[in-house]
This record gives C-alpha cells, sequence and structure tokens, in this order.
C-alpha cells in the first residue's frame, strides 16, 4: 500500500509542476496582450496630393472620405496646414477632394490626416486584415 501511495504521490507532483510551468507561461502571455492593449500609438491616413491647374486635390479612398471631411488639418512635408474642401468628385473606389489654402512651395506628394490614436493590438489587426 505505501508503495503505491509513492507512486500517485509522485504523479501527483510531476502534474503540479506541469500545470505551474503552463499557469506562468499563461500569465506572460496575458500580461502581454494587456501591454498591447494598453499602449496607444498616433494613427494617420497617407496617401498622394496632386496639383491639377490651380487647384490641390487629395486622393482618397471612399471608406476614408468621412475621415477626410472631418478634419481640417493637413500634414504636409512635417507642416501642419489647415484646410478647406471645396469639392468632391466620386468615382468607383477613388475619390479627389479639391481643396483650398495649400501653399504653392509644397513639394511634397504625400499628405498625412491625424486619424486618432489606437492600440498597437488594433494596428495589428489592421495590418492583419490587408
Amino acid at each position: 500500500m505505501n508503495l503505491l501511495s509513492n507512486i500517485f504521490d509522485t504523479d501527483r507532483i510531476r502534474i503540479m509542476e506541469v500545470n505551474r510551468k503552463y499557469m506562468s507561461l499563461l500569465i506572460i502571455i496575458l500580461l502581454v496582450i494587456a501591454v498591447l492593449l494598453l499602449i496607444k500609438k498616433n494613427c494617420y491616413y497617407v496617401n498622394t496630393i496632386t496639383k491639377v491647374g490651380d487647384n490641390n486635390v487629395l486622393v482618397v479612398e471612399k471608406e476614408m472620405l468621412s475621415h477626410i471631411k472631418n478634419n481640417k488639418q493637413i500634414i504636409i512635408d512635417g507642416i501642419e496646414i489647415d484646410y478647406s474642401i471645396n469639392r468632391i468628385e466620386v468615382l468607383d473606389n477613388v475619390c479627389f477632394v479639391y481643396i483650398n489654402n495649400i501653399p504653392n512651395n509644397i513639394h511634397d506628394n504625400t499628405y498625412k490626416i491625424y486619424l486618432g490614436k489606437e492600440s498597437v493590438f488594433e494596428y495589428i489587426v489592421r495590418i492583419l486584415k490587408k
């Protein structure tokens, strides 16, 4: 009887050791996920700006048009500029937004519009969806 109880006790000890390893691994994974949910970073929409005659035109994806309408600040060459929308032309999946108040000395053909802050986890999910 003593021999059987020793065998079962050693098995129980081994099982508890394995459970401790898995529990510590699970706690580490949960801490990493919590950190990813708490860290926030700035999110920008980046695309091209073109000059058509005297007008500056933003090339915008259709689903981002509402963000472009709501924001009134655009970043070109690291400079924040207020802008106003003159008119909008909508094609299949692309919109052309004619804007005013952009200086003529801007040479870069990309722009950024601040969309807000997103967590690193949301960023990873957004990248994986694409």
